[in-house]
């Protein structure tokens, strides 16, 4: 075999991953229009199914803190996906985006890219894939901002 051959293989099997792993990461998110009245009820159907308190909370200097009110984990097996619903209300928009945890260890960048397009930003919550497998599975962190957006993180 020539090495422009192994070359020519190599790109080949690299652009087909390529174009494999970006569609996996744009399929992670969906966006979709919809009706506040709808995105509430969204919202209170997994507050409702979850319960508890978010172990992340907004201190009064803005920045986000462990509420050290909740416990690490108890529970047998750690949480393995991590959730994440954000409301835009300006746009009208809901976004809903699932990943695994290993996936957050693995690989953080793209992580990081899937959730900027959710709206989320990991460095502002000081949130990493270590901190979520500390804690049992459920609500990470759920905000309502002034502006009518909202934030609901959690682990399942």
């Amino acid at each position: 075999m020539t090495l422009k051959r192994v070359l020519m293989a190599l790109l080949t099997v690299g652009v087909i991953g390529w174009a494999i792993f970006g569609a996996w990461i744009w399929r992670a998110s969906e966006v979709q229009k919809t009706t506040e009245a709808s995105a509430r009820r969204e919202f209170a159907a997994v507050r409702a199914r979850l319960g508890g308190n978010p172990w992340l909370t907004r201190g009064a200097d803005g920045r986000f803190v462990r509420n050290a009110a909740t416990r690490p984990a108890t529970s047998a097996a750690p949480p393995s996906r991590l959730h994440v619903l954000v409301w835009r209300a300006d746009p009208r928009r809901l976004t809903t985006t699932a990943l695994p945890l290993w996936f957050l260890r693995l690989k953080d960048i793209p992580v990081r890219l899937i959730l900027k397009r959710a709206g989320v930003d990991l460095d502002a919550l000081d949130l990493r894939p270590r901190d979520l497998q500390r804690h049992d599975a459920g609500v990470v962190c759920d905000e309502l901002f002034a502006n009518g957006d909202r934030l609901l993180i959690w682990t399942e």
